[in-house]
């Protein structure tokens, strides 16, 4: 079997011939960046990226793939997983959790390789695998959704009330959650300060696209709020 993050070309890490999975058990394949070892235990030993190492970018997102193949090396894909956007306080960690309509790859509430706290790279390294975390959930949560309020009878006119429509976002917990980034912001790049406050708000994406007003922060304590779009 194969790992990429490029469909286009599969042929990447080509996982040890001698690695076995046995019955509900865990492998983790790790970058190795130095590790030159024959055969390739990591999939960017060389600490380019360039291929066939990879890494996963973690500003824009990216996919991994795993294929399988015959005993011509003809591959098929296996399975997809795509890798969802995260960065700086504000990284996720992401694994499969099972859902109301079938499995799902989500935030988890941290990571489970095995060794999450090391005091080494080659510590962090020896790690196997766990189960997953359980899913992050919050601080806020979409809480209800208004998507078609019933229409607006006038005489014989029917109009759709799109105006009415909402969405009620829940903080779920006791502590107050900034909808900006509170860093401010600052040139010095040594300082990890990026965002502008005055711009960089959160925003409702998807079907509507909703940006929160500058500087708004949700008050903790169960308290919901709901936005027209």
């Amino acid at each position: 079997m194969v790992l990429s993050n490029r469909p286009e070309t599969p042929q990447k890490f080509q996982i040890p011939a001698s690695t076995i999975l046995t019955a509900l058990s865990y492998r983790v394949f790790y970058e190795q960046v130095g590790n030159l070892q024959v055969p390739h235990q990591g999939f960017n030993t060389s600490g380019t990226g360039e291929t066939p190492d990879f890494t996963l970018n973690s500003a824009h997102g990216d996919s991994v793939y795993l294929f399988t193949g015959d005993a011509g090396r003809d591959l098929d894909r296996f399975s997809e997983v795509h890798q969802l956007w995260f960065s700086g306080k504000w990284r996720l960690f992401l694994g499969g959790s099972l859902t109301t309509i079938g499995s799902d790859f989500t935030a988890m509430s941290q990571t489970t390789f095995g060794v999450d706290n090391p005091g080494t790279v080659a510590n962090f390294r020896t790690g196997k695998g766990l189960t997953n975390a359980y899913p992050k959930v919050g601080p806020l949560v979409i809480n209800e959704i208004m998507y078609h309020p019933p229409d607006i009878l006038m005489g014989a006119t029917v109009i759709d009330d799109a105006t009415n429509e909402y969405i009620e976002i829940y903080n779920i917990t006791t502590n107050t959650v900034p909808l900006y980034d509170p860093r401010g912001f600052d040139d010095d790049a040594t300082n990890f300060v990026w965002a502008d406050t005055r711009t960089n708000t959160w925003k409702v994406g998807g079907m509507v696209n909703f940006r929160v007003s500058a500087q708004y922060s949700f008050d903790g304590g169960g308290i919901a709020f709901a936005c027209e779009f």
